[in-house]
């Protein structure tokens, strides 16, 4: 239908004359041969035209056109558009260049499917040198493509026909985005796909427009998809009657914000660039004080922020010496965010500090961050979408991991979803953002000097909008020696505050209500419970005493105790002072007996909840495997070999006085197999074997009702009816480098003195091992990398194959969705950029920065290593690296995941019976 069509490929041009020449040969070079070329200069000052006039004396089906002026990009493509005679149409921009192939794929592909409007490719990156640094294809389902076009425009070829129905460009993307809204306008009507082929190389250029403007083309992009549904719903384009209002009057913060037909996440996306001349959405509040250590890193935090639309406002407390002395240099590299730093004569305490920096705010929302903290790069992203999405609330916390002061981890803790209920405040307050615009009036109560001012703020925001708090892991609170809240004793420097805030969130009546259920709860919830009662009822004593939820958070087993001797403290105080009044007045006297009466009460109370209540004991698991290592990997994969995660403890050896609660084996047991009696619910296998078929004999007749953890989609169908499955990548030893998760989170920077390495064996046992090997084969004399692993030069300690080099091979024995393992997984806590082959949705679990994918059958491939390793900028992946090497140690980590799992309620009374555990031969065909 299509061979001998005529095509019109239509190439814009401005100063690009470094790179026309190659993008002008790749277009004559197509093999399809009948194409009417129309370059159209947009006024370039360069020598673009020239060389454009020059080509086309050598070739007859170049047209040159010319503006006298600079029009910009919309008016030059619907030039170009109006001047075009083909019955398809191609893009080019002047600094890429075309696989010689590329329209007639395209042709071939269109002839076939006269649905299709438009089809794009994949496309490859490259330098303004024109080095290949990375590859993209985009998904070829056109219904996605109808919602949100996930396609670079340049690679499009478009029928004459869906052209005429989507009409030219808009002059509203005048300073980008067009092509979005156009090919929207195509989708109206037509099916937009994609070929997985790589037939567009596209030049990184950082001075092009798209650049310059994200700020408007992603509020313009937002816009445009928002356009296509009322249009494909009314029939009428907004953005053609006006209803949208005036440009650029609907590109405001506000206008995004208060858009009721726009989904939340559209909001984020559309202000997650500041508008010139507009105030930030977001004020992020620093109160700082002496945090000279930390701050450096608490800055570049902030910087690697996906949410770019904010402003920093710190307030120094009188440092010794101020903040902007000893980080001037980094504060003014912060130019991409308003920045404002105000300075105090004398240190005056966390609730004054607090108090300038809301004054300073001019964001719609506040989030806080301590100036020895960490935030993830998408936790303003992630709070702001809730709160948009849930009108109801006014503020959101986060889970947090503690670190140390050396940035180690020490453990993860999330919170419960409501963050205010009759147990008092619960979550971290330094994790939250608030509307701001419904409590601008709010302050911190600056009598408070002891760190509880931020728990009396947000209970007192309490009463304007819910506090809730979700699970994701977004910030990181650091632990240090000189911080008020390490020292056990902490909460007994100030008492006697906040007890009538606090009263009215309390809803038990007596206390004697909590006695039948409290031996049911755990330390922290129980802890909880004293405290509302105690507050109920006490709440006219002026000396009541609050103890902070944040003291249960840090030490969790010890609220009893600490609620009793700080009770005998209260109840020796009221005695020595009622004693000392007899002498001297009767007047009261009967009031205070009664209360005195009253503590006596309640420490009587607190005896027997003492002798009621036991705190709960750790969860033992026993592991059985036949890995050979698994203590040394339960050392080295949780913090300070304590192999315990939480009240999750993890033994090899029986106990001699204690049965076991849960069962887990990883793998199979070996050598003779196992024998259990025991709640199958309560019996764990983690499968970390690829999904083949010479593997799928681990999943037969090993305990009806038992739970699997593996990374094989298939075995729930064939293998659910006995057993329930828990889809779950990297189920095997998380990584194998010889280094403790202590020792990893506090290694920050590797020296790397080698380029490449690879670490692999010789086994061929499987269809991949075989592919692998000859993969070795073929790039061997092409690419130079240091070899090691079983069969070549063997190593004890991974750490040595990877630490020193820049870029590693990791090649999976097999191909599969969730199918990863340490060979990824080591390079990462080493700091290396994998170059990998496995998972093809890799994308999925790490970020797109932190990995190179490579085909392995690609002729070239050896080619495309020889390029990443010449010319791959390292420093732009660092961020993502870091990133990556944080979820395997915490969210990848198999024993923390599996403690998830096993600390989750559990019914409490189930049937115990005997299951055979044997362990399985695997034949290897």
């Amino acid at each position: 239908m299509f061979s001998n069509a005529l095509v019109s490929v239509l190439m814009p041009v401005f100063n690009t004359e470094p790179f026309l020449s190659v993008a002008l040969d790749s277009i004559l070079a197509q093999t399809h041969r009948n194409l009417e070329i129309i370059c159209l200069d947009d006024a370039s000052t360069d020598g673009s035209y020239e060389i454009l006039m020059a080509y086309a004396k050598r070739d007859s089906r170049i047209m040159v056109l010319r503006n006298a002026t600079n029009q910009g990009v919309v008016a030059t493509r619907n030039t170009l558009l109006s001047k075009a005679t083909g019955e398809l149409i191609a893009w080019i921009d002047a600094d890429d260049w075309l696989s010689p192939e590329k329209i007639s794929i395209q042709l071939a592909f269109l002839a076939t499917r006269p649905r299709v409007g438009a089809v794009g490719t994949g496309i490859a990156y490259a330098t303004l040198s024109g080095e290949i640094y990375k590859e993209e294809s985009y998904s070829p389902d056109p219904a996605l493509q109808r919602i949100d076009p996930s396609l670079c425009c340049a690679t499009v070829l478009v029928r004459r026909a869906a052209i005429d129905d989507a009409g030219f460009f808009r002059a509203l993307y005048k300073n980008g985005g067009e092509d979005g809204d156009w090919l929207l306008r195509i989708a109206d009507s037509w099916d937009i796909t994609n070929l997985p082929d790589i037939l567009y190389f596209y030049r990184k250029n950082p001075f092009s427009v798209s650049h310059g403007n994200k700020a408007e083309i992603r509020r313009l992009g937002v816009i445009a998809r928002l356009a296509a549904r009322i249009r494909r719903k009314s029939g009428k384009c907004p953005l053609d009657s006006g209803a949208f209002g005036t440009y650029p009057e609907f590109l405001t913060d506000s206008w995004f914000i208060e858009n009721a037909e726009l989904t939340a996440r559209e909001k984020v996306i559309a202000t997650s660039f500041p508008l010139a001349g507009t105030l930030p959405l977001v004020s992020v509040l620093i109160p700082y004080y002496n945090a000279n250590e930390y701050f450096s890193a608490c800055l570049q935090s902030l910087k690697n922020s996906q949410f770019r639309n904010f402003e920093i406002c710190i307030f120094d407390d009188a440092s010794t010496p101020p903040v902007d002395d000893l980080f001037g240099d980094e504060l003014r590299s912060t130019s991409d965010f308003p920045l404002q730093i105000q300075r105090g004569g004398e240190n005056r305490g966390a609730a004054y500090a607090r108090n300038r920096c809301l004054e300073m705010a001019q964001g719609q929302f506040i989030c806080f961050l301590d100036s020895d903290d960490l935030i993830h790069h998408d936790r303003i992203a992630t709070q702001l979408e809730y709160l948009l999405a849930h009108s109801e609330v006014l503020g959101v916390g986060t889970g947090i991991y503690f670190v140390s002061q050396s940035g180690t981890l020490l453990r993860s803790e999330t919170y419960p979803e409501q963050a205010v209920t009759n147990g008092g405040f619960h979550g971290c307050c330094a994790t939250f953002m608030l509307k701001h615009t419904e409590i601008r009036h709010l302050r911190f109560d600056e009598t408070l000097t002891t760190s509880s001012e931020d728990v009396d703020y947000l209970l007192r925001a309490n009463a304007f909008g819910q506090l809730r708090n979700i699970a994701d892991l977004l910030y990181s609170y650091r632990l240090r020696p000189d911080s008020l809240t390490s020292h056990p004793n902490w909460q007994a420097d100030h008492a006697s505050y906040m007890v009538n805030q606090v009263a009215t969130t309390f809803g038990l009546s007596k206390i004697e209500d909590i006695i039948p259920f409290v031996s049911s709860l755990d330390g922290t919830q129980a802890g909880d419970l004293l405290l509302t009662a105690y507050w109920r009822r006490y709440r006219d004593c002026s000396e009541a005493t609050f103890i902070v939820a944040k003291a249960f958070i840090l030490m969790p087993k010890s609220a009893t105790r600490l609620i009793k001797k700080k009770l005998e403290l209260e109840l020796y105080k009221k005695s020595q002072r009622l004693r000392s009044m007899l002498g001297r007045k009767k007047e009261g006297m009967i009031e205070r007996l009664r209360r005195l009466r009253q503590l006596r009460s309640l420490s009587r109370i607190l005896h027997d909840l003492k002798t009621k209540f036991n705190e709960p004991k750790d969860k033992i698991v026993r592991v059985y495997d036949n890995w050979g290592d698994a203590e040394e990997a339960l050392d080295y994969l949780l913090p300070n070999s304590t192999r315990r995660w939480g009240a999750v403890r993890f033994i090899t050896h029986d106990l001699p006085l204690r049965k076991p609660d849960y069962y887990l084996i990883l793998n199979q047991p070996s050598p003779n197999g196992i024998t259990l009696y025991h709640d199958p619910g309560r019996v764990i296998f983690a499968i970390g074997e690829p999904p083949t078929p010479q593997h799928k004999p681990f999943h037969k007749a090993q305990g009806e009702g038992t739970i699997v953890f593996s990374c094989d989609e298939s075995v729930a169908a064939d293998f659910g009816a006995e057993r329930k499955y828990i889809l779950e990548p990297c189920m095997t030893r998380t990584w194998s480098v010889k280094k403790s998760i202590t020792d990893l989170i506090s290694i920050t920077n590797v020296q790397k003195t080698k380029k490449l390495s690879w670490i692999t064996s010789n086994l061929a046992l499987l269809p991949g091992h075989r592919k692998r090997l000859d993969f070795l084969k073929r790039i061997q004399g092409t690419v130079e990398f240091d070899l090691f692993g079983r069969g070549f030069k063997e190593l004890h300690d991974k750490w040595v194959g990877l630490a020193p080099y820049e870029y590693s091979i990791a090649y999976e024995n097999t191909i599969s969705d969730y199918y990863f393992t340490e060979k990824l997984m080591d390079c990462f806590v080493a700091h290396t950029i994998p170059i990998y082959v496995g998972s093809p949705r890799i994308y999925q679990f790490f970020p797109e920065k932190s990995l190179i994918p490579i085909d392995p059958d690609d002729p070239r491939v050896a080619h495309r290593i020889l390029d990443i390793i010449n010319f791959d900028d390292l420093s732009a992946r660092r961020q993502a690296l870091e990133e990556a090497k944080l979820l395997v140690l915490t969210k990848y980590n198999m024993f923390i995941k599996l403690a998830t799992h096993i600390a989750a309620p559990y019914p409490s009374q189930r049937e115990r019976r005997e299951i055979r555990i044997d362990p399985i031969k695997i034949n290897w065909g």
